[in-house]
């Protein structure tokens, strides 16, 4: 839904915390908890989807029977698709597979291509500025880039991305942006970590001399187009996750010059006990099965950072006291206090909403929520609140 505050932002939430891996799949659970959800929140006004699409299910909707069928729903129901998550490419066999296929694969290269493909077929007509968003894993895990020259493989490929999406511009008339979401542990691991790869790497001499030889362009147009294509999904959970504050981080991309193409409004776990016991039996309930959950402690001012909750519960057993932890996962927003010893970094999102009220920082808005925390009401509930906090 569109917001009437500073640059009138759409505001959505990530399906996938309603679930599903195939396109049939993902449209059932649409139609279950989409619409009444748009009923409740926006009951006489068009409501924008993001949609969470994994391999399987975007090869199944680039059918063009299924794509005419689903724009046709969208239609029929007042509802249009501006933003898609590209991060999580399918269903997983383990926690390790939750960022693969990274950028250092192909596969990645040709997911987000056809993503951005059926991205600029679902962008409603009827806004013919309004840009779509496609959020990706930041580069990949730090523990997977060994060389130099791995770092240089994956900077090959979101160069190809950006001539790809220029093509997409040209044929289409949509721009469509591919928004790299900083995560803990990850190359683009905090703000100063995005800001140096997008300087140095992205918008490099080097790369424009990629983008010349792969896309037909000018020298003129070669650091716009890249400017244009990539840019930042910055994740509020995952920035205080880090123990950083999300405003500054979308300050400081908006300084350095770097899109930012959607920002997602959540807010991670902060762990504090009197006991270390009692913190760590805390973290314990905010592992997942299905993928690592980071966890960055503080102690005097200086931050750790652990891939997943296992690791520090099993390292932690012989340490002290003294620490505080978070955790990278997505609580409801609008509940500060998750339990006696888990506190949500609700007062950080609200510094946060209250700027992005004032400042035309983004265009696309989404609240995420992992679904374990929420149900179909729940969910209307946290876009009510977020809504109010935006609007100030």
């Amino acid at each position: 839904m569109k917001l009437q505050i500073a640059g009138q932002p759409h505001l959505t939430w990530l399906s996938a915390v309603h679930g599903g891996e195939t396109w049939p799949e993902i449209l059932r659970a649409l139609k279950e908890h989409a619409l009444p959800i748009k009923q409740r929140v926006s009951p006489g006004a068009p409501v924008g989807l993001g949609l969470r699409l994994g391999a399987v299910a975007a090869e199944q909707l680039a059918v063009p029977d299924e794509m005419a069928a689903f724009r046709a729903w969208l239609e029929e129901h007042a509802l249009y698709v501006f933003t898609l998550h590209g991060a999580t490419f399918g269903a997983l066999r383990g926690k390790q597979d939750v960022y693969l296929p990274d950028w250092l694969d192909e596969a990645r290269l040709f997911y987000t291509e056809r993503l951005a493909s059926l991205l600029a077929a679902l962008l409603p007509s009827g806004m013919p500025s309004l840009t779509g968003s496609i959020s990706t894993v930041p580069g990949a895990l730090r523990s997977r880039l060994r060389t130099t020259s791995d770092v240089e493989a994956l900077v090959e490929r979101l160069v190809r991305l950006a001539a790809s999406l220029h093509r997409l511009w040209e044929e289409s008339g949509r721009i469509v942006v591919a928004a790299l979401e900083p995560e803990p542990c990850c190359l683009l691991d905090n703000a100063s970590d995005t800001v140096g790869f997008f300087e140095n790497h992205l918008f490099s001499r080097g790369a424009i001399r990629r983008l010349l030889q792969v896309s037909g362009c000018n020298r003129a147009t070669a650091e716009p187009i890249l400017r244009r294509h990539l840019g930042v999904c910055v994740d509020a959970a995952h920035a205080a996750a880090g123990w950083e504050e999300p405003r500054k981080v979308v300050g400081a991309m908006l300084h350095a010059g770097i899109q930012v193409a959607k920002v997602q409004l959540g807010v991670c776990a902060e762990v504090s006990a009197s006991s270390w016991e009692g913190a760590l039996d805390a973290l314990r309930t905010l592992a997942d099965d299905r993928r690592p959950v980071q966890v960055v402690e503080q102690r005097s001012s200086r931050t750790t950072r652990h891939a997943d909750v296992s690791e520090l519960v099993d390292r932690a057993r012989t340490e002290g006291a003294g620490r505080v932890y978070r955790a990278r996962v997505h609580l409801p927003p609008s509940a500060e206090r998750h339990d006696d010893v888990i506190r949500a970094t609700t007062p950080q999102l609200l510094t946060l909403t209250r700027w992005l009220g004032t400042v035309a920082a983004t265009q696309h808005l989404e609240v995420e929520v992992d679904a374990r925390y929420l149900t179909t009401e729940g969910m209307a509930a946290e876009l009510e609140w977020t809504r109010a906090a935006l609007s100030g």
